[in-house]
């Protein structure tokens, strides 16, 4: 088993400039060395070729992983209000307030997963 902690992300939104999209990207380069994140498009799945970003979507989708015991950071939440000031024209977040949110999130979940990994290798002894 690689010692990598595998992530996989994907937003609501699918226009190419999308700054969720943006952000996800983003993140990718903020993780810590001992994980990497893969993001994985929704386009080709016709429930989501709308727009689902939404706060209300985000809400369901959090209840639905709840009823089904999947583990979820909820904190930090970010938020990254009035986007297009925080990202530059090639869609690289500059806001080191938001970076420094979106670092903490990461960190905290790829601890998580290390945690996770450890309780299900000595569950299975």
């Amino acid at each position: 088993m690689s010692s990598k902690i595998h992530i996989v992300g994907f937003t609501g939104s699918l226009r190419k400039q999308s700054l969720n999209q943006a952000a996800l990207r983003e993140a990718q380069g903020l993780l810590p060395e001992d994980a990497e994140l893969e993001i994985i498009p929704l386009d080709n799945i016709p429930l989501f070729r709308g727009r689902i970003g939404t706060a209300r979507a985000q809400l369901h989708l959090r209840q639905i992983l709840a009823y089904l015991d999947v583990p979820a950071l909820t904190k930090p939440e970010i938020f990254i209000i009035n986007g297009w000031e925080k990202f530059d024209s090639e869609g690289h977040l500059v806001d080191e307030q938001s970076r420094q949110l979106m670092r903490t999130l990461l960190e905290k979940l790829v601890k998580a997963a290390k945690e996770a990994r450890e309780k299900a290798a000595v569950s299975s002894l």
